[in-house]
């Protein structure tokens, strides 16, 4: 499903079968039994509501973009607004418990509700332990809640001007995180996570042709200088690089920092059985990255020689990163590598880089 426009941009906002292709032969059927279903043209089911004799009678398009089901009485049998994919509208939420309803996904990179927290994760490459904790979005009060992405308009003075628009995550009636706020109607707004795990809002708003795009983007979480720039997502250097302020600066090497393009990446490891002499480690001091935001992980307190020799003695170590904390050192020895951000004070550490000498 999507929003077309003449500008010739259309933004999807939903997709029954994401990650299970049908070929160009396939038919979307509603049967008598009250099943919808996307047959392929082998007669492969792709994707289907489940929703046979249990009363289904009708289906509907709402102006909200869900898909719904209904029964005689017009009350919701299924509805496509409980099985986000990587959107959401207006009106639409996540709940806790169900990995059906409580993440919005897109590639290696997720939105999910859990633990009274919307936080962003990252899946590792390859799949080798569960996803990690990069950014928490909100903050919930009470273990349990639900959130829905939602618009509200806000009254500041007398007037017809006397108003504001606000896209939100909504978690109760007095709660709500503001996200941002649009100076038109905003009811046509969707929350997207991208590829690169970047979170944005779309909003569709319609003039007359004069040349102006009928989609803006209203937010992104991370964007521009200053705290939460784009730096703090793991692929924005793409292999390896080092960030700065929303840009990638350096390509960090054994033989210093070089300028950063596409081929920055890092060294090739020793193999396994190399001597102790073949491996070396270069620093790169003071930088960041997301699994520095656990004080709580790492191979305890150990100092840098300590934590070389891990590193060392593990085939698939790349480095680690090293600091002190208040009472103790932290180890955490890395897999993989990616983007560093450069100066961020709330997660620092000195980060040393296996390569082969």
């Amino acid at each position: 499903m999507g929003h077309a426009h003449p500008d010739g941009i259309t933004r999807w906002v939903w997709a029954a079968n994401l990650n299970r292709p049908v070929g160009n032969k396939a038919k979307l059927i509603f049967s008598r039994s009250g099943n919808l279903a996307l047959i392929d043209g082998n007669g492969r089911i792709g994707w289907q509501t489940r929703t046979s004799n249990k009363g289904v009678v009708d289906i509907r398009l709402l102006p909200n973009g869900n898909l719904v089901l209904l029964d005689r009485n017009g009350g919701f049998v299924w509805q496509s607004f409980h099985y986000p994919t990587n959107t959401l509208l207006v009106g639409q939420g996540l709940g806790p418990g169900s990995s059906t309803t409580n993440k919005i996904v897109n590639g290696r990179y997720s939105l999910v509700l859990q633990d009274a927290k919307l936080s962003l994760f990252i899946a590792p490459e390859p799949k080798s332990s569960k996803p990690t904790n990069i950014y928490n979005i909100t903050q919930m009060s009470v273990l349990g809640s639900n959130i829905t992405f939602d618009t509200s308009k806000h009254f500041y003075g007398p007037g017809p001007g006397g108003f504001y628009i606000q896209l939100s995550i909504v978690v109760s009636s007095n709660s709500f995180y503001p996200l941002a706020s649009p100076k038109y109607n905003s009811t046509l707004s969707m929350l997207r996570i991208g590829s690169n795990g970047n979170l944005f809002i779309y909003t569709y708003f319609e003039l007359p042709s004069n040349g102006y795009k009928a989609w803006e983007k209203t937010y992104a979480t991370f964007s521009g200088e200053g705290r939460d720039n784009e730096c703090i997502l793991p692929s924005k250097c793409g292999s390896f690089g080092l960030c700065e302020d929303g840009q990638c600066v350096a390509c960090p090497t054994p033989k210093g920092q070089l300028g950063w393009d596409k081929n920055c990446k890092l060294p090739s490891i020793p193999s396994c059985n190399a001597s102790a002499a073949n491996v070396g480690y270069y620093e790169v001091p003071y930088v960041a990255d997301y699994r520095l935001l656990d004080d709580s992980d790492g191979e305890g307190s150990l100092r840098v020689d300590e934590c070389m020799k891990k590193c060392s003695s593990d085939c698939k170590c790349v480095g680690f990163f090293h600091r002190l904390l208040a009472t103790r050192f932290q180890c955490l020895l890395a897999t993989q590598i990616n983007t560093l951000a450069k100066g961020d004070v709330r997660a620092s550490a000195d980060v040393y880089i296996k390569y082969t000498k």
